[in-house]
């Protein structure tokens, strides 16, 4: 399902940037974070990436405190996939102390879940997916906001002109070590959670294009499958 939904997103930003509608210069220019655009184009590629069978909802109501991106659901209503997308606008700290915090959280509430397998408030989704605009190479205009400033989280230096150098290199391990911990936690919570499938994805939005950075706390190096973006910026 993962490699379903990535290809699919890959294969829509393509057919947008063939049409003219946007470049990899919108990954590293923060120009185009002034009236969200990245944002919406990206968000609005991923709405329309729902694999066959199941339908996109969102910002769904999950919690009161909760509302992520997009939600995929089957036929019989039940969540399949979770994902949040953050743009170079937000793919800072609030990675760690947002972003997953929440998922963490709410997939632990999951607790007894193997005796309500027939219950659509109580289908653990199997897919858990936070996508990052993390470009590895200079970018420029990009804002510098309150969550760069958190000390409780990596990377323990604040430098703005370091992250403006590589916003990836910058982030990267604070990130794998972040989700590690995090699925640590989770395992210690929900013993059966490997055994259902359920999988906890950082995958992050270059300057050419998406791939997969770590599954269930584990970095998947460099062979893991690249989706391109933009052709023409290889």
């Amino acid at each position: 399902m993962l490699n379903d939904i990535l290809g699919t997103f890959a294969a829509n930003i393509r057919a947008r940037v063939a049409e003219g509608f946007l470049g990899p210069e919108w990954v590293t220019d923060g120009f185009w974070i002034e009236q969200r655009w990245l944002h919406g184009a990206l968000w609005g590629a991923l709405t329309m990436s729902a694999p066959a069978g199941t339908m996109a909802l969102v910002e769904p109501g999950i919690r009161r405190d909760f509302r992520p991106d997009l939600a995929f659901i089957n036929p019989r209503h039940e969540k399949i996939a979770v994902i949040e997308y953050e743009s170079s606008n937000s793919s800072d700290e609030r990675l760690i102390v947002k972003d997953l915090w929440h998922y963490r959280t709410e997939i632990e509430s999951y607790k007894g879940f193997e005796q309500h397998s027939g219950d659509p408030e109580w289908v653990l989704p199997k897919l858990w997916l936070i996508i990052s605009t993390l470009p590895s190479c200079e970018v420029a205009n990009w804002p510098w906001h309150g969550y760069n400033k958190q000390r409780e989280c990596g990377p323990v230096i604040k430098d703005r002109n370091l992250r403006n150098a590589n916003p990836l290199a910058y982030y990267e391990d604070s990130l794998h070590k972040a989700f590690a911990d995090a699925w640590k936690g989770i395992t210690s919570s929900l013993p059966m959670i490997e055994k259902h499938g359920v999988q906890l994805v950082w995958a992050n939005v270059n300057q050419t294009d998406i791939r997969v950075m770590n599954v269930n706390g584990q970095p998947q190096g460099d062979n893991t499958t690249a989706f391109v973006l933009f052709p023409e910026s290889r």
